[in-house]
């Protein structure tokens, strides 16, 4: 994974109940009270033989890719999704995990906002003070209002 000592590889902390439009990266999902999933330890991969069902719909119409089980460990279970692509806003996200002899799956539901990661903020001779400066001119790109 790329988070070490909860950190992501670029050293940042990971953005938490949200992401970029970008689509880049995944998201971990990590959930309680989870039915026991049957995969490899080693490389998250669902076993072939269990099969198990894994989605995820992030609003009424982005459907994250399963990727893997990062772990599993006694009521919490964390997995991994390919990120969908979406459009900005804050959506209701539901992640349902279904074992073969489960006669329904069992859901999760939260709320997800995808922001737009091409925002820029630019400023012509910006030099002014922290506070109390005069007015200066800026540019905003990629923003709705």
């Amino acid at each position: 994974t790329c988070i070490v000592n909860g950190r992501c590889a670029n050293g940042v902390k990971p953005q938490e109940n949200s992401a970029p439009l970008s689509g880049l990266g995944y998201l971990s999902v990590v959930m309680r009270n989870m039915p026991e999933v049957p995969h490899n330890a080693l490389t998250g991969a669902l076993d072939a033989t269990a099969e198990t069902s894994i989605s995820a719909l992030l609003g009424s119409t982005s459907v994250g890719s399963f990727s893997r089980v990062v772990f599993q460990d006694g009521d919490l279970s964390a997995f991994e999704l390919s990120m969908p692509s979406a459009s900005a806003g804050e959506v209701l996200a539901e992640m349902s995990v279904q074992p073969a002899d489960a006669p329904v799956p069992t859901t999760a539901s939260f709320t997800f906002t995808f922001f737009d990661d091409n925002i820029a903020l630019s400023c012509f001779e910006c030099r002014a003070p922290s506070s109390s400066g005069a007015p200066f001119r800026v540019t905003i790109t990629n923003f709705l209002i």
